[in-house]
């Protein structure tokens, strides 16, 4: 007569006590914690990316209706009138009726007008010779960098 425990063998070629493991192994652990990582860090990159072209298209925006802001300033003057404000500037920039726009520190707005050739457009006269057509471009800037530029045609009937 035997009394005592018996201890299971069964399923193990070399008769060693089969135990079962629970739980993750050192290997696996690391490995999870290498592809989560790898993920929040393509999610931050992504983020800064986003923040980055956010910034850029509200500076676009700015510019343009900054710009916009000169046009509507010009629209009422001949063509004699807009070249009196050759290399004019503002900072701080202004609306369309010309007062300042005291919340948009570091915007410029530069305005040039040149006499144009009435028979080609594209060629600027010498001088103040005024032939009736100016080309007024319009350069805002952000804390001196350039962001957009607009130009147009003026004729000298408003």
């Amino acid at each position: 007569m035997r009394v005592g425990l018996r201890a299971d063998f069964s399923g193990c070629a070399t008769g060693r006590r089969v135990t079962r493991r629970r739980g993750f192994t050192l290997m696996e652990v690391g490995l999870s914690i290498l592809i989560v990582g790898v993920g929040v860090m393509a999610l931050m990159e992504l983020l800064a990316n986003g923040t980055i072209a956010s910034r850029s298209a509200y500076d676009r925006t700015t510019a343009t209706n900054l710009a916009d802001n000169i046009r509507e300033y010009l629209a009422l003057k001949t063509a004699t009138q807009a070249l009196a404000l050759n290399g004019s500037s503002y900072s701080p920039p202004v609306d369309a009726t010309g007062t300042n726009l005291s919340g948009l520190s570091g915007w410029s707005q530069a305005i040039s007008v040149v006499p144009t050739d009435p028979d080609n457009c594209e060629t600027p006269l010498p001088g103040n010779t005024t032939s009736g057509i100016v080309r007024a471009t319009i350069t805002v800037s952000f804390n001196s960098a350039q962001v957009s530029q607009v130009s147009w045609l003026i004729t000298e009937a408003p």
